[in-house]
């Protein structure tokens, strides 16, 4: 058995943080019966449900897929049984199998955090939170890379909110010096790093620039 399935099985009071690649949760008592999904969704904001083309690939060779199919294989290789009964094949790509399993599951209604199917979930079926995701449940929307007039009025904003902490001092460091060409184009690239940015904290910085500065 995975030893956080059996921490969770003993009751053991752990935090929500992650450590050493394994997510730790934090135990509650036992609540009204409701979807794996809802779950995650209400106590887990620094997860996100893996979805079967997520990444606009299908074929599971996305980085989380095969991130989360490599922690699969780790934990039950040689283990004789695993929770999904899928054949642990040692190729790179999530097997379609494992992803419709890991589908079937987050539907399943459960009253405690300690149901093994969820601890599953958690470990095997979910992605770090983005600040991309983090925006998206906002009154706002990312700016399109072709909508020049949005960039255009972006970067205004951004110039006159750092205007008086000179050359690099800045809040992304994009302000040029003094003289030189403007070049709107790199808060553009800049968004588009920041986004990536894994939390599932609307207090993180990186959250709170994009909100302003890349998004309409």
């Amino acid at each position: 058995m995975n030893g956080l399935v059996k921490n969770a099985a003993l009751g053991f009071s752990i935090s929500t943080a992650i450590s050493g690649g394994v997510t730790k949760l934090a135990l509650s008592g036992k609540e009204a019966p409701k979807s794996i999904s809802k779950w995650i969704w209400d106590h887990y904001p620094e997860k996100r449900l893996l979805f079967i083309g997520w990444g606009g690939r299908h074929d599971g060779s996305t980085e989380a897929w095969q991130a989360a199919w490599k922690k699969y294989l780790s934990a039950y290789s040689g283990e004789g049984r695993n929770p999904f009964n899928v054949n642990l094949t040692n190729e790179t790509n999530a097997p379609q199998a494992f992803m419709s399993e890991c589908k079937k599951r987050f539907s399943v209604k459960v009253s405690s955090i300690e149901d093994e199917r969820l601890v599953h979930v958690l470990e095997y079926c979910t992605r770090s939170t983005s600040v991309e995701d983090l925006i998206m449940t906002t009154s706002k929307s990312l700016v399109s890379s072709s909508d020049s007039s949005a960039w255009s009025e972006l970067w205004n904003i951004y110039k006159k909110d750092n205007e008086n902490k000179g050359s690099r001092k800045d809040e992304w460091g994009l302000l040029p010096p003094q003289g030189s060409a403007d070049n709107s184009d790199a808060l553009k690239n800049k968004c588009d790093s920041e986004k990536k940015v894994k939390t599932g904290s609307k207090t993180n910085r990186s959250f709170i620039n994009v909100l302003k500065y890349c998004s309409k």
